[in-house]
């Protein structure tokens, strides 16, 4: 058990590690506009876990998924919203806006929880309702001090704790779950690739053929998804799910880190106190899950 838990946290702790270092990728690719990256990293994380799929002899599970409506009709809308997580998070990214996805992933836990009250009718228990108070105060200040809406932030947040109610609805796996994702919205990524590059001529494409370094960038964003994907998927069979949530944070922590102190985004009093209140919310949040870790945690899975 204490070497299952080792492991398990190691894993754990490099999956969220890197997904707190995905600025960085995605930096080196920003001269890539984001719908087109969009269409390329959905096609190249298909093509990297399609055999990945087919050593490991899971292609049962993934047919399965595709045999059953109801999982597949819940598929069709994580997808849906999946894309639009990492559409925004990638063109928040490449527009110096790393600091809002900060804040969008340290919100999400707390989207959850809303989310459980408003569609599954779950009750909060009083310090829950103080950690939502606590973050919507947060979310008041950066617009009253700092004058900006956090749309970045608020959009990540909700995108993804949607992403992650439809993936309860519809119990898969991680990978398999992922690759049918991917699966479904690679035709359409491929319909717009194609005319990008064979179209009317009214867009010129920035991933070609005759740029292999970019192009080799672009295609190294199918394992850049999925190595994480796979540390998590491990860290979580050897892990309680409580646990795991606390890790979650190792991911938005890098993300603020990258933005202060490596891409050098404003970061001033009126934002200090409004992360201030967030990082309080979450403190909250954490005391609580842990007085109730007894009971069954509902943190949805984690594909950045």
């Amino acid at each position: 058990m204490q070497e299952n838990r080792l492991s398990g946290s190691l894993f754990a702790l490099a999956a969220f590690s890197l997904w707190g270092m995905f600025p960085l990728y995605f930096k080196t690719v920003a001269e890539i506009p984001a719908l087109e990256m969009l269409a390329h990293r959905a096609l190249w994380v298909m093509m990297t876990l399609l055999p990945v799929i087919l050593v490991l002899g899971w292609w049962r599970r993934v047919r399965k998924i595709f045999m059953d409506r109801t999982n597949l009709k819940f598929m069709l809308a994580s997808t849906f919203f999946l894309s639009i997580n990492w559409f925004i998070f990638m063109w928040a990214v490449a527009n110096n806006f790393v600091l809002q996805s900060s804040l969008g992933y340290y919100i999400n836990p707390l989207v959850n929880v809303l989310l459980g009250v408003c569609i599954l009718s779950e009750r909060l228990r009083r310090l829950q309702w103080l950690a939502v108070a606590l973050a919507g105060t947060g979310v008041i200040v950066m617009i009253v001090i700092v004058g900006e809406l956090p749309w970045i932030s608020l959009s990540l947040g909700i995108t993804f704790a949607i992403y992650g109610l439809l993936r309860k609805q519809a119990p898969v796996e991680a990978m398999p779950g992922l690759l049918v994702e991917t699966m479904l919205v690679v035709p359409i990524a491929l319909g717009y690739i194609g005319w990008l590059w064979y179209g009317p001529g009214l867009d010129i494409p920035a991933v070609r053929l005759d740029n292999a370094p970019l192009l080799m960038l672009v295609i190294a964003s199918g394992a850049i998804t999925s190595v994480p994907l796979v540390l998590f998927a491990a860290g979580a069979r050897r892990l309680p799910l409580s646990m795991l949530g606390f890790c979650q944070y190792i991911t938005p922590t890098g993300h603020f880190i990258l933005a202060v102190y490596v891409f050098g985004e404003p970061f001033t009093n009126g934002h200090l106190a409004s992360f201030a209140m967030i990082w309080l919310a979450l403190g909250v949040y954490s005391i609580d899950a842990v007085l109730n870790s007894n009971k069954k945690s509902g943190e949805p899975t984690s594909v950045r």
